[in-house]
């Protein structure tokens, strides 16, 4: 009979362990929530900033007080009452902080910067004059910027053509004194039209050099919803390419490839040059991770990350952050060093 009691006892407190185990599991989740993978890091600048559970200025709504320094991820940008409100995730605890207690995004000692390429179509849809350009790349201290060129046309014919507003992208960096650089949207179908390609591409630079425009030449080479020139011949498109860069390199050119990340990706991670990769993520911040960071299938492509230079995140700015809608990268800071 004692021997009944002892095993009794033993499932007892097997059971009220494991019962613990369960309760400590549940408050676990609901008061240490799992930070979000993707975040803007940030650090407070005030002293004892409040941290409230609502977009409000409401000591009813005040969760905590976050002490000067601290360091918190946003998570999001929100407008309220004219005002602007981060949500952050701070030791487990979210709720909303007005932005003037928050910075970011060191310029100095960050590892990525930011670079904006632009075309005509922005002065359609965004600036109307050189002023409103030189205005931008002040406000959000662009570090450097992709002009296009030209190229040759998707179109059957193929032809070529320079960028209508590239001058005024030009003027608006040389009086800032910022550097720059030219992209050309290649569709050449053989060896012949890759040659005409390198003497457009050449007669381009001798007239548009200048001491600013030192970032190497990025090739466009992307499809085009099935009606491009090239789009049908995508299984051999990367020996063009190759054969592209390569005489490029040839008349003392640097070279990086400018294309979306899945069709990089299925047909050309193999190429040997720097890539600069175009994907949306759709966030309201500034990424602070880099590309293979994402869900993509390309993300786990080693080869093709490990020749990665620059990201495309956003072609329509960045929400609240920077309302314009622009085409913003983020590149390796040391990237013109490698």
């Amino acid at each position: 009979m004692e021997k009944i009691n002892v095993i009794n006892k033993k499932k007892v407190m097997v059971c009220l362990i494991a019962l613990f185990l369960i309760i400590f599991l549940i408050v676990s989740i609901i008061v240490f929530p799992k930070e979000e993978k993707n975040g803007l890091n940030a650090v407070v600048l005030g002293e004892n900033v409040k941290l409230y559970s609502a977009p409000e200025e409401n000591d009813k709504k005040i969760r905590k007080n976050i002490s000067k320094n601290s360091e918190v991820k946003i998570l999001d940008v929100v407008f309220e009452n004219n005002k602007e409100w981060y949500l952050v995730n701070i030791e487990g605890y979210k709720g909303y902080i007005l932005s003037q207690n928050v910075d970011y995004y060191g310029k100095d000692t960050a590892d990525k910067i930011i670079v904006a390429d632009f075309s005509e179509h922005n002065f359609k849809d965004t600036f109307s004059s050189v002023n409103d350009v030189e205005a931008f790349l002040l406000k959000y201290n662009i570090s450097y910027v992709y002009i296009r060129a030209g190229g040759r046309g998707y179109g059957e014919k193929g032809n070529f053509y320079t960028d209508k507003k590239y001058k005024e992208f030009k003027k608006a960096c040389e009086y800032l004194g910022i550097k720059y650089g030219y992209y050309f949207l290649d569709e050449a179908l053989n060896n012949k039209e890759i040659t005409e390609e390198v003497e457009f591409i050449n007669d381009f630079m001798k007239k548009n050099k200048t001491n600013l425009s030192v970032l190497p030449i990025a090739l466009d080479v992307e499809p085009h919803d099935g009606k491009g020139r090239c789009d049908k011949v995508w299984d051999t498109r990367s020996e063009q390419v190759s054969k592209l860069i390569k005489k490029l390199e040839s008349a003392d050119y640097e070279v990086i490839l400018y294309s979306n990340a899945n069709t990089c990706n299925t047909y050309m991670s193999s190429l040997k040059t720097k890539f600069w990769l175009a994907y949306y993520p759709l966030e309201s911040f500034v990424p602070d991770y880099w590309y293979d960071k994402t869900n993509q299938p390309g993300a786990s492509n080693t080869q093709m990350i490990k020749n990665m230079v620059g990201w495309q995140f956003t072609e329509n700015g960045v929400k609240h952050v920077i309302k314009e809608g622009i085409d913003l990268s983020i590149f390796k800071k040391d990237f013109l060093n490698k």
